[in-house]
């Protein structure tokens, strides 16, 4: 992408029908290299924060150091540049996840190959990168985690302590959950790992409401921390986990059919149960309501949704799609007690239109 275009729809229903949305405003932010947002979230005065990547260093993009850098803008209310930071090494840097602290400011996750600019530790290859900036995007702390390995970042999420949970993939024996548990400066308090002996990829995190998290991923495991996995050890399950703030585990499901499930995000709603959305292959186990392929001997995703209630049990579940393929790696609460869900389709059947 040469250009990066952010739409703002807004809404408007009725009870009897939906409208068409409108286009409040869109802008074209970035420079003559490439740049890409990977996720941007609403801040706390109406605008908005975006996180992706660029190796520009021209037009809206100052301050790259080289390869790509962490592209950080700060969007007013109707979508105008307030200010941007580009942050990293001259090696790359890859972007995850943003939100707001409770200070005002922001925290984000990424991962980095740099030794040098704005990165102080490097343990080798690829590092998880978290740091944290004030509300005008200069850098308060920045920490990097991991070993020798190939690290990756799940998640992070501020605790009500003013401190982190932060979700990465463990790499020492296989790959399982590791979790963090840091401090408001980054430091770690302590540190946990959950998974079995095959693999586990992590997802998405949300810190609850009794002052612990829940960390959704996929596993192939049935063994160790994993039970009732679907399927052969070939195929995934979304792997659900419920810990304290200690982090000791409450409790975990394996949820999914005999072929491949993915989770992308998960969010707790307000009866405290939780929503989790992915993609799912099967139609089997605890899957119902799957769109099978037009294309024969093709085999393409449903967007995949279930709730849980806040003990872990399954409360229902949904096959959302039609017969060519979707995803849904978008989440989000409405102000009803409600959510909202947002992916993307080749489809234009079943519940596609």
């Amino acid at each position: 992408m040469k250009k990066l275009t952010l739409l703002f729809l807004s809404f408007f229903f009725t009870a009897a029908l939906a409208a068409q949305p409108s286009i409040e405003w869109q802008k074209k932010m970035g420079g003559t290299g490439t740049d890409a947002i990977i996720t941007m979230e609403h801040t706390m005065d109406g605008g908005y924060i975006a996180l992706g990547v660029s190796n520009s260093n021209d037009g809206d993009v100052s301050g790259v150091h080289g390869a790509f850098d962490i592209w950080l803008v700060k969007l007013g209310v109707d979508g105008d540049i307030q200010w941007q930071k580009a942050l990293g090494g001259t090696k790359y840097e890859q972007a995850r996840n943003v939100e707001q602290t409770s200070d005002g400011g922001y925290i984000f996750l990424a991962s980095t190959e740099s030794l040098d600019g704005d990165v102080s530790t490097f343990f080798g290859m690829l590092d998880v990168w978290v740091v944290k900036l004030d509300h005008l995007g200069n850098i308060q702390w920045e920490k990097s985690f991991g070993d020798q390995s190939n690290d990756s970042p799940g998640a992070i999420g501020q605790t009500k302590d003013g401190g982190y949970f932060l979700l990465m993939e463990e790499h020492d024996n296989g790959k399982d959950y590791g979790l963090y548990k840091l401090d408001g400066m980054g430091n770690e308090i302590w540190y946990q790992t959950y998974g079995g002996s095959g693999s586990e990829k992590v997802e998405s995190i949300a810190v609850t409401k009794d002052g612990g998290c829940i960390m959704a991923g996929l596993s192939n495991s049935n063994d160790g921390d994993v039970t009732g996995h679907h399927g052969s050890t070939l195929g995934s399950d979304y792997w659900v986990v419920k810990v304290d703030s200690l982090g000791t585990m409450e409790w975990e499901r394996s949820l999914g059919g005999s072929s491949h499930e993915e989770p992308y995000g998960i969010i707790q709603v307000a009866d405290e149960s939780y929503i989790i959305t992915g993609i799912t292959y099967s139609d089997d186990g605890d899957v119902t309501g799957f769109h099978p392929s037009s294309v024969p001997g093709s085999l393409e995703p449903d967007a995949w949704v279930v709730k849980l209630n806040k003990d872990g049990q399954l409360a229902w579940q949904r096959s959302l799609g039609g017969s060519l393929g979707e995803d849904l790696p978008g989440i989000d609460v409405t102000e009803d007690g409600g959510f909202i869900l947002a992916g993307g389709t080749v489809s234009n059947d079943g519940d596609i239109s």
